[in-house]
């Protein structure tokens, strides 16, 4: 964000636009349904590949809080030093390949 300095009008309304987008798909995958209790259990948390890392932090983090039993990230493709960052925060993680960081956006 330094380096693009958007502002922070623009930073307040694209939140809302992607809180609204999430409250969208909440409905739209669970409908009424609570979210499930994850305390406890063993949860694989499955990422159809990760690029910068930044989406699937949020979600080791935010599954974490719920006291799961254990944790494992598994995905198929990763940029080994995101990889390195990601297993800090999860109890496993599996990868089928590793992608240098030359092949992956920063």
């Amino acid at each position: 964000m330094r380096d693009v300095m958007p502002s922070r009008g623009y930073v307040e309304a694209e939140t809302e636009r992607q809180l609204v987008q999430i409250e969208r798909r909440r409905r739209l995958y669970r409908g009424d349904l609570p979210a499930p209790s994850v305390a406890g259990r063993v949860v694989i948390l499955v990422d159809a590949g990760i690029a910068t890392g930044g989406t699937i932090t949020a979600a080791l983090q935010r599954l974490t809080v719920a006291k799961p039993v254990r944790l494992v990230l598994a995905v198929p493709v990763a940029p080994p030093d995101v990889l390195k960052t990601l297993s800090k925060l999860a109890d496993e993680e599996v990868s089928s390949l590793l992608v240098e960081a030359a092949d992956h956006p920063t």
